[in-house]
């Protein structure tokens, strides 16, 4: 194995585990942080809540 070919093995593996054990948590933190936080940007007037925007019916609402 070359010196071009190791590196690139060694910068595939940094990747894999940089987008695993990083940005997946971190992403999660994120969700977790956005759903927590729902009430700050759903009260605002004029902003559907999500039963509104997403009804369970699947029939969108009429555009306001």
């Amino acid at each position: 194995m070359g010196f071009f070919e190791r590196h690139l093995t060694v910068w595939v593996f940094q990747c894999i585990v940089v987008g695993v054990l990083i940005e997946v948590p971190v992403m999660l933190m994120v969700a977790n942080f956005v759903n927590r936080s729902r009430a700050w940007y759903e009260t605002r007037p004029g902003i559907l809540s999500y039963d509104e925007g997403c009804p369970a019916t699947g029939i969108h609402p009429p555009a306001v």
